[in-house]
């Protein structure tokens, strides 16, 4: 998603584009990973609504503009995926809940394209963003497959997180079981990958 007026030109001249690589654990109604497409969709349509500062015709007074009044001074003006290589890489793992059938641990690539910001400021700003929409299960209310999708990191404050999530009521047991399993499946499948 780009802003309007705004060329791959113009954009290398004046912004600076990174990656948001996170990491999410899902179980779904289904053992095949058919609704993948579907929530990376969602995924970048709701980020993209969240954090992209365009400007249309009832913003031109409020916003700082640049000399052709159609492209902001600051701020985040595109969000896309990368358009070679894998999106989403997918890793197995074992379902904590007896209706689940399947269970995979995701980590998503994000590409964010910025004018004149900190792009330490950004990153952090959209995985907490992240974090909170899958904390408030949006998600799943969104892709019907999805039983549970729990947010596993990065985050700026990981030591705070997995603190909380240890002793809060707010967190089920099947959140805490899910955080473990997938914890479990990454360890055992890096020893794999290190024996190999």
């Amino acid at each position: 998603r780009i802003c309007d007026g705004l060329s791959s030109s113009v954009l290398k001249e004046i912004s600076t584009e990174f990656d948001v690589t996170f990491v999410f654990g899902v179980e779904t109604t289904t053992s095949s990973y058919d609704y993948i497409d579907d929530l990376e969709i969602v995924v970048l349509d709701f980020v993209s609504a969240s954090v992209l500062e365009c400007i249309d015709d009832k913003e031109q007074s409020v916003q700082l503009l640049r000399r052709d009044d159609t492209i902001p001074s600051r701020g985040v003006v595109r969000v896309r995926y990368p358009s070679q290589g894998k999106i989403t890489t997918i890793a197995r793992c074992e379902s904590t809940l007896p209706n689940a059938q399947g269970c995979a641990v995701f980590t998503l690539k994000l590409l964010i394209t910025v004018i004149d910001m900190p792009e330490s400021e950004v990153h952090g700003d959209i995985l907490n963003l992240l974090a909170d929409a899958m904390d408030k299960r949006i998600f799943e209310e969104i892709v019907p497959e999805l039983i549970t999708l729990n947010y596993l990191g990065p985050d700026p404050g990981e030591e705070v997180v997995i603190s909380e999530l240890a002793g809060s009521s707010n967190h089920d047991s099947s959140a805490i079981g899910l955080v473990f399993g997938v914890t479990f499946c990454a360890a055992l499948l890096l020893m794999m990958m290190l024996i190999a």
